[in-house]
């Protein structure tokens, strides 16, 4: 391997961690999120109400069952974006290991300059 070689491998391995590494900050975020959601929802359904809902800076008035439905459907989306990003997960692992063993083996065999 060349040096040009080597270098956009380099840099290709430092934008694959780069992407790794905010999708798991976003993944840590929605893993939040989602727990948060099924906590409201865990407590709508053991409540008879009133239940209220911050809508921007105002807080309203909701129904059981329609507060029930907003909050399934959240921890759904949520759920699907947490899939989704795990995909994209499961897709960059396998290219940053390969980058990092091969970068690993050209270092191995440069000469030290000097």
């Amino acid at each position: 391997m060349n040096e040009d070689e080597l270098r956009n491998q380099l840099q290709e391995f430092q934008a694959v961690q780069g992407q790794l590494q905010m999708l798991g900050m976003q993944l840590q975020q929605l893993n939040a999120q989602e727990s948060e959601t099924q906590k409201a929802l865990d407590e709508v359904n053991k409540g008879n109400g009133p239940f209220y809902r911050y809508v921007s800076n105002i807080l309203v008035e909701k129904d059981k069952e329609s507060l029930k439905k907003e909050l399934e459907e959240e921890k759904e989306t949520i759920t699907m974006r947490v899939s989704s990003f795990k995909k994209q997960e499961d897709r960059l692992k396998p290219r940053f290991e390969e980058l990092r063993k091969k970068i690993e083996e050209a270092a191995k065999h440069m000469k030290p300059n000097g």
